[in-house]
């Protein structure tokens, strides 16, 4: 049998935020922007200015960005985040490329090399002080290596006008332009990553209210189960003397009918106490004892599931061990109850939940019979604000957010996807020794 584990083995859930880290959706953009805008500036010297250039070292060079672009898009899922070591080097990749770029098209007195500006840009924005210090530091130095070594700037004639003794003109064109678009990137670039930045602190800020309101609620729950255990011995002492009251008044004593209606309603007590300690879960709170996997599935699902579709539980017959125990902590409970409510909302009949697990940990897949995600919206699954409702009813795209979050709380791992021939599935692990969850790289 397949460990839970090896189905993970390269999973990382997309929310999780540390130091540095950024969408790689979005170094995958500007990373192809580059490779557009050296490709369409090389073509204009050469083709259009008729300027000669070391053409086959350029386009080798650009070729390189462009292979490992297409294999980061490829090895890697765009919703994820690239930690603070691996945007640095690749950010030091991408000026080194740039660097060689410019050795063979004049190095400083190529206008376009403004652009290395923009990894230093991007590393002072997101990264950490010392990833920022390094890539500076390699700055200073390409910049110094192109003011000493490079090929003569693609050119015809004298850059200087030797009536006017002014720079060219259309050096001074090239020189706004590359400008122009050193800002614009920039201006583009660092606006959408305080746009991502607000959004998500907005939903981080709904999670943490969700998960606030499932700990209030769990925390009466225990208030109940408590007051039910300390009230209970007074309350059988209170009724036991009010049957013997009763027992001892003769049916015409003016006293009969109040004894009665003390006995009647310490017993009404007695039972509300007993439901509040027995099942304190059916008002919001958890059971305040450690269950089986399935038992805490089975809480998770409680008023997530329409009564019109079936819940169905497999189990693994190749699971290793006994079922395991869990304690249904709210993150837990209110991170797959914000699962099954979506599987319900958009399920046709049946919700079937997948039990296995193993020495390293266990997992659950939830699978429903439904449209399954719209392909422009499961590229984008884990970030805030994504849902095909959006602005509908009130809907946010906050429930995956959240859910994802909340689990993440708690060590587990979740991979969303479509399932064949419909339907959504959601896999998520619980892995039982997460020493070497650093370890676990992205898809």
């Amino acid at each position: 049998m397949r460990s839970p584990l090896e189905w993970f083995s390269n999973i990382e859930s997309p929310t999780l935020r540390r130091e540095g880290e950024i969408r790689t959706h979005s170094l995958i953009l500007l990373r192809w922007f580059a490779v557009f805008g050296q490709l369409i500036a090389i073509g204009v010297v050469t083709f259009g200015l008729n300027f000669p250039i070391e053409l086959y070292p350029c386009l080798i060079l650009i070729s390189i960005l462009a292979i490992s672009n297409l294999w980061m898009g490829i090895s890697t899922s765009q919703t994820n985040r690239m930690s603070n070591y691996h945007t640095a080097r690749l950010l030091a990749f991408d000026m080194i490329q740039l660097t060689a770029l410019f050795y063979y098209t004049g190095g400083l007195e190529n206008p376009f090399s403004l652009t290395i500006l923009v990894p230093v840009t991007i590393a002072a924005t997101l990264l950490s002080r010392g990833a920022t210090v390094m890539l500076t530091v390699l700055a200073l130095f390409c910049a110094t290596f192109m003011a000493f070594y490079h090929e003569p700037l693609p050119w015809q004639g004298s850059l200087l006008d030797i009536h006017t003794g002014r720079v060219s003109i259309l050096y001074i064109v090239g020189l706004w332009v590359a400008l122009a678009l050193a800002i614009l990137l920039m201006a583009l670039y660092l606006w959408s990553l305080t746009e991502e930045a607000r959004k998500t602190s907005e939903a981080l800020q709904q999670t943490e209210s969700a998960l606030a309101r499932e700990q209030k609620i769990s925390a009466l729950g225990g208030l109940a189960a408590s007051a039910a255990h300390e009230l209970g011995t007074p309350l059988s002492t209170i009724s036991l003397i009010a049957k013997e009251l009763m027992n001892d008044l003769p049916d015409d004593s003016p006293y009969f009918e109040d004894v009665e209606l003390l006995v009647s309603q310490s017993l009404r007590c007695r039972d509300i106490l007993a439901k509040l300690s027995v099942q304190p879960e059916h008002i919001g709170g958890e059971s305040f004892e450690e269950l089986t996997l399935s038992h805490m599935v089975e809480q998770a699902m409680q008023d997530h599931v329409p009564p019109h579709i079936t819940s169905k539980f497999i189990f693994d017959e190749n699971s290793i061990g006994a079922e395991p125990i869990v304690y249904p902590s709210p993150e837990l409970l209110q991170g797959l109850g914000n699962f099954y409510s979506n599987a319900g909302q958009f399920a046709q009949n049946i919700i079937e939940t997948h039990f296995s697990w193993d020495e390293n940990g266990y997992r659950l897949i939830i699978e429903d019979d439904g449209p399954g995600f719209p392909a422009t919206v499961i590229e984008k699954i884990g970030q805030p604000y994504i849902s095909t409702r959006t602005g509908e009813d009130g809907h946010m795209g906050l429930g995956l957010f959240i859910a994802i979050t909340l689990l993440e709380r708690v060590q587990a791992h979740v991979r969303i996807q479509n399932k064949l021939p419909n339907g959504a599935r959601v896999e998520i692990l619980f892995p039982v020794n997460n020493k070497n969850d650093e370890d676990i790289t992205n898809v």
